[in-house]
């Protein structure tokens, strides 16, 4: 018999401290169908392995808001799965259904990202960054970052607005100096700090190498990243680390400088020094350092 191949979304979840008993499976039955309700998605299919659930979706925009609901019940839903995290992959590819059993590619590639994935992430490969960002920006409290560029690889979680081991996060102010001013912006998990030659924008920089939205400060769980966007690059010099980006991103601590369209060494003074813009990342109070 001939098992016809099938093209769609695949996710493999992973469920952390599972042990396979007849509470905790009927457990996770029930916690599947209060998803399905709350996000009034179907998975295409459904095949639980121990600790494993593979699930198929039709569109990518049905299998984030089915996952993004599935890592919302299992981090604050009454119904949770106690003590339980989710580590959770997914792809856009080929697989195959036969006999009840769920394989192919796609669900070799998702379990691969499922088990690289941190607990409560969704590790996200194969879709479109603009369907990324618009899904998104849609949702109060998830945000995304790259992962892999070259990939295509994109770190979905949750803004946990009561999560008191990031409370030092909450208070934290993004100071810039630049074309011989001085600002403090104030971080927030609900707003993007952007830099770019758009009069919009937070840090307004007028140079034609410089992109209307050249780059992106966001605050994503425990981290803050800067994302590129531009044609022309970022250079960033932090903590004695120097990186360029090209529509990638990279997480920012303590203080250092970043140079905006240009590729270059900024210790040998030669860029142009409006472009420069020295930050610090520090809490807002009166004894943060000068700089």
């Amino acid at each position: 018999m001939k098992v016809q191949k099938n093209n769609g979304y695949v996710a493999t979840v992973n469920f952390t401290n599972y042990f396979d008993t007849d509470e905790q499976s009927n457990v996770r039955n029930s916690f599947f169908e209060i998803v399905t309700s709350l996000s009034k998605v179907t998975p295409l299919h459904r095949l639980d392995i121990y600790d494993e659930t593979i699930l198929i979706f039709n569109t990518s925009c049905q299998a984030l808001t089915f996952l993004i609901h599935l890592t919302r019940e299992a981090s604050f839903g009454d119904n949770a799965l106690i003590d339980m995290k989710l580590r959770t992959g997914l792809c856009s590819g080929d697989y195959f259904v036969y006999q009840d059993q769920i394989y192919g590619e796609a669900v070799n590639f998702a379990t691969k990202l499922s088990f690289s994935s941190r607990e409560n992430e969704m590790l996200v490969c194969g879709i479109d960054k603009k369907i990324m960002e618009g899904f998104t920006r849609k949702q109060y409290d998830v945000s995304y970052a790259t992962r892999d560029q070259g990939e295509n690889c994109f770190s979905v979680s949750l803004i946990d607005p009561d999560n008191t081991s990031t409370s030092f996060l909450s208070n934290l102010i993004f100071k810039v100096n630049y074309n011989n001013q001085r600002k403090k912006l104030k971080l927030s998990r609900y707003k993007q700090i952007t830099i770019g030659r758009s009069a919009n924008a937070d840090v307004f920089i007028d140079d034609d190498k410089i992109s209307r939205k050249h780059a992106t400060i966001t605050l994503n769980d425990a981290n803050i990243f800067i994302e590129d966007h531009s044609s022309n690059g970022t250079y960033i010099y932090s903590e004695g680390n120097e990186e360029f980006l090209t529509n990638d991103s990279v997480s920012l601590c303590g203080k250092g400088q970043i140079l905006c369209g240009h590729r270059q060494d900024l210790k040998d003074h030669s860029a142009n020094e409006n472009n420069i813009i020295s930050f610090q990342l520090t809490e807002d109070t009166d004894t943060a350092a000068n700089f």
